[in-house]
């Protein structure tokens, strides 16, 4: 199949093309297939492009079997059109996938790892390894990464016909089924020679820096993760603004931020602690109330379900056999019914159809959640 413009200059960024057709796809979509197309549309673990055609967003885009591009459009076009490519996001991936060649050929000439996929995803990428990686080894790969990015060495693409590829020492995972012609190869400077139809930079100098940010095991090997260009830049700065928000949270410099959030979480804890100490004596104290006044009800407009078992424990405790309904929340919230076992369970589900909610419990013990908490009292009536 021929090379589309994108393949032949990544840095091309528009052109003008004929509408050779454009069907009904669906709902207000249509599939478009034009004269020439500037837009990469997916392969290789690459993303499509963004762009417009005719000034309509394109919506997908996919290679039909002829080699035809085929874009997905919210309107109709005809006649000739401009066709014009999100550069941002363009340039974003020729930065990515330079680097993920760049990072294989490394990791597999220097710790012997073979790249068996890449994933180029929306905020971070990542390869598969088929082998593991020490701490040590990936603070050395990354090291080496950058090195050569700092080296400023070419990318360049050529042809070559299937028969030449291994007297060329071509980096490859296999051509698809059924290919045929020459195949495009992507090289870097001294470093890989490589099978792809991506779009990439044209200078390793150009990727800026390379960032790992994590692994994790992968069928015997390791998945990689990595940020590149323009994605460490972007990552550098969010958190450096984490770190100044931080900063003035904490009333204290980056370096001490680990301390004082150790502070801070001792604290947390500790005041917890008290918390759960001061409300376990209330309940209590509500409880023991409650039985003492024979009061069937008890609305608090804050609290949970903990809070009101807490109370309904020391109630039944200081007074065996005392039904009550205990309610918390405004509108909304939780609701509890202790007693003896079969006045609750006929009496539970009524309460609770009042409430506006459900509910179920055993031995004594109705529990559920209302929407309908402003009915409190007429629930309480149904206990006289």
């Amino acid at each position: 199949m021929p090379l589309l413009p994108c393949q032949i200059d990544s840095y091309r960024q528009s052109n003008r093309a004929a509408v050779r057709s454009c069907e009904p796809a669906g709902e207000s979509t249509f599939d478009v297939v034009l004269s020439e197309s500037v837009l990469y549309p997916e392969g290789g673990g690459q993303p499509s492009d963004g762009g417009t055609v005719g000034g309509l967003p394109v919506m997908s885009l996919r290679t039909r079997s002829d080699g035809a591009v085929v874009h997905t459009l919210g309107g109709a076009v005809s006649g000739e059109v401009e066709v014009t490519v999100d550069w941002s996001r363009r340039y974003d991936h020729m930065q990515q996938h330079t680097s993920q060649h760049l990072l294989t050929a490394i990791a597999q000439d220097r710790f012997g790892l073979a790249t068996t996929a890449f994933h180029l995803g929306a905020e971070r990428c990542d390869i598969e390894l088929d082998g593991m990686l020490s701490a040590a080894d990936l603070t050395a790969l990354e090291a080496a990464v950058n090195a050569e990015v700092r080296a400023a060495r070419p990318v360049a693409t050529k042809l070559a016909r299937p028969d030449e590829l291994a007297a060329l020492g071509v980096r490859t995972r296999g051509l698809p089924e059924g290919f045929q012609g020459d195949v495009r190869l992507v090289s870097i400077e001294g470093i890989d020679l490589n099978t792809c139809g991506g779009t990439h930079a044209a200078n390793t100098a150009e990727l800026q820096a390379l960032k790992l940010t994590g692994t994790e095991p992968m069928r015997g090997g390791t998945r990689l993760f990595y940020l590149a260009g323009g994605r460490v830049l972007g990552a550098l700065d969010g958190a450096l603004g984490r770190e100044r928000a931080l900063s003035r949270l904490l009333t204290c410099p980056a370096a001490e931020h680990a301390d004082a959030v150790a502070r801070v979480m001792a604290g947390a804890k500790s005041a917890g602690k008290e918390k759960k100490g001061l409300l376990s004596e209330l309940a209590g104290l509500i409880g023991r109330e409650l039985a003492a006044s024979g009061t069937a009800h008890l609305h608090r407009p804050a609290g949970d379900m903990g809070f009101l078992s807490a109370v309904a424990g020391a109630a039944g405790r200081a007074k065996p056999g005392l039904t009550v309904l205990l309610t918390a929340g405004s509108q909304e919230g939780v609701f509890l019914l202790i007693g003896p076992p079969d006045r609750v369970s006929a009496l539970g589900p009524r309460i609770a159809e009042v409430l506006g909610g459900r509910g179920g419990g055993a031995r004594g013990r109705f529990q559920g959640k209302g929407s309908r908490l402003d009915r409190a009292a007429e629930a309480a009536a149904l206990l006289a």
